[in-house]
């Protein structure tokens, strides 16, 4: 092999090893769920009583009502002022700008669903544009919707190049405050009921 053949060859491998390698980081860095952290929660084991936020809008006969969740466990944030109702079995994560759920299995991947609380002086708009910002494909849909009786805006994006990929992330304005409450681009049926439990306590 002459010195151009080998020079040619060894750039080729290295190509090859960056694309792999940036797939790889691509693939893991769109697995993880947010790992986030909100001070002054806590962790409640008793079920809250039914009230009119409990499993809102659920659709009798669809895969969600059909659910047991007598043993989900109420996650409460005093200096927040919200609860939300997650799986049993299913551990949380508080880091600097929210909170984490997901199975001690998916942690060293990134939990499934995330709450991020942002101070309301960020742009929403700014917030929805990185959702999906790594796929040139990425498409968006938009719905007003009401979460614990106060409007909030669905955002879902998706991309046509990895079909399995659907976000959804629900932005909420409250006491200076954006709530935005994420799926973790894993579409479960089950977190329609996690989303409907959310609640503020004022």
């Amino acid at each position: 092999m002459n010195k151009k053949q080998l020079t040619i060859s060894v750039i080729i491998v290295v190509v090859i090893l960056a694309a792999v390698g940036g797939g790889v980081f691509w693939y893991l860095k769109s697995e993880q769920g947010v790992s986030i952290k909100v001070p002054g929660s806590e962790q409640q084991s008793e079920q809250p009583q039914v009230g009119d936020n409990q499993l809102q809008g659920e659709v009798v006969g669809s895969p969600a009502a059909d659910v047991d969740t007598s043993d989900w466990q109420t996650y409460r944030n005093e200096e927040y002022g919200f609860e939300v109702r997650y799986p049993g079995g299913w551990v949380f994560e508080d880091s600097n700008n929210g909170i984490s759920f997901g199975t001690i299995e998916s942690k060293p991947g990134g939990y499934f669903w995330g709450i991020n609380i942002y101070n309301s002086t960020k742009n929403i708009e700014g917030l929805i544009k990185g959702l999906g910002s790594q796929f040139n494909d990425r498409l968006e849909k938009r719905e007003k919707i009401t979460i614990g009786n106060k409007a909030g805006l669905l955002v879902t994006v998706t991309t046509d190049s990895h079909t399995d990929w659907i976000l959804k992330s629900i932005f909420i304005e409250n006491n200076d405050f954006i709530f935005a409450i994420s799926n973790g681009a894993q579409d479960r049926s089950i977190f329609e009921i996690f989303l409907s439990s959310f609640k503020f306590l004022d």
